[in-house]
């Protein structure tokens, strides 16, 4: 073992590289072994990792945790992406797949997303792009059009205003965005009387953390700028219903700020103060509140243990 400095935690990866390993994988390693600022059972070295064909998965500093004789067993955590999708989708096996306009798919991403969400019997899609566009994407992806609807309209602006018109028609069931902006699709969502509710729209994104044990909903990080408590009030509502779609019975709600203390002076923290009340009276129902919450001891029990805080949540 040489002195060398500590290791990198963070290495960048090589396309395809670790993140991608099951368990059972066999593994080709070469390198040089190091000192640095390792835990018991670690051995960190600078090297190349190759899998059984021959391809690079790894260059540079590595930590590896092994078992030693008569010690302690330590593990190396693995996050399988497809096997998290594989779970998640599981469920919905069973129930048949929703009518759904693609906005604007016009890159290989979200076409073949779209596709593939076709493909496992997730959606019936409907694709609103220039037609043209669409044929010369797939012939460059390689991927079969066959036998998918397609409502041929000039440009994104177009695609928009079409798919909203078949949401508001009945026509289909949901709205999928493909690579126009956001704000462009929106646009179009929110002048159409027929598609809102009395509650005000928001986003919200699945999380799968590598070194989480559940997933994760965060919202709302994509629609709504500056909300107020009243619209907190219904992203909180929408966020719970979905977690309930999902089949989380009691979802937890943490209620987020820059600080876990009530003060004035982040009106961020006195909301959060309101609607845990809220929901300690009965206006907001379903979950369990908690808040404010800064992020890392929302998530990790440790970071709320040293903090001394004591919350379901």
């Amino acid at each position: 073992m040489t002195n060398n400095p500590p290791l990198s935690t963070a290495p960048e990866l090589q396309p395809g590289g670790l993140s991608g390993l099951r368990i059972g994988d066999a593994l080709h390693i070469e390198g040089t072994v190091r000192a640095g600022d390792l835990h018991p059972g670690e051995i960190g070295f600078d090297g190349v990792v190759h899998d059984a064909h021959g391809r690079r998965l790894w260059s540079g500093p590595l930590r590896i945790a092994v078992q030693a004789p008569g010690g302690p067993r330590r593990s190396l955590p693995l996050f399988d992406a497809e096997e998290c999708t594989a779970a998640f989708l599981a469920p919905l096996a069973a129930l048949p797949p929703v009518r759904c306009a693609v906005v604007h798919p016009c890159d290989l991403a979200s076409l073949s997303g779209a596709l593939q969400a076709a493909h496992e019997g997730l959606i019936e899609a409907v694709l609103v792009a220039p037609r043209d566009k669409l044929v010369a994407l797939a012939a460059a992806g390689g991927l079969d059009l066959t036998g998918v609807e397609i409502e041929d309209v000039p440009h994104s602006h177009a695609a928009a205003h079409r798919a909203v018109e078949l949401a508001a028609q009945g026509r289909v069931a949901a709205l999928m965005k493909g690579s126009l902006h956001t704000d462009e699709l929106m646009h179009e969502v929110i002048a159409c009387a027929a598609l809102r509710s009395k509650r005000r729209m928001s986003h919200v994104f699945r999380i799968d953390a590598p070194l989480h044990d559940r997933p994760l909903l965060l919202t709302d990080a994509a629609l709504n700028i500056r909300p107020t408590l009243d619209e907190k009030c219904d992203i909180v509502a929408n966020a719970i219903e979905l977690a309930h779609a999902l089949g989380l019975a009691e979802p937890r709600v943490a209620l987020l700020s820059a600080v876990e203390t009530v003060t004035e002076k982040l009106p961020s923290t006195l909301d959060a103060a309101a609607l845990c009340k809220m929901a300690e009276r009965g206006q907001i129902q379903g979950a369990l509140l908690d808040g404010p919450l800064a992020f890392d001891n929302a998530v990790s029990p440790e970071a709320a243990e040293r903090k001394g805080l004591r919350s379901r949540v």
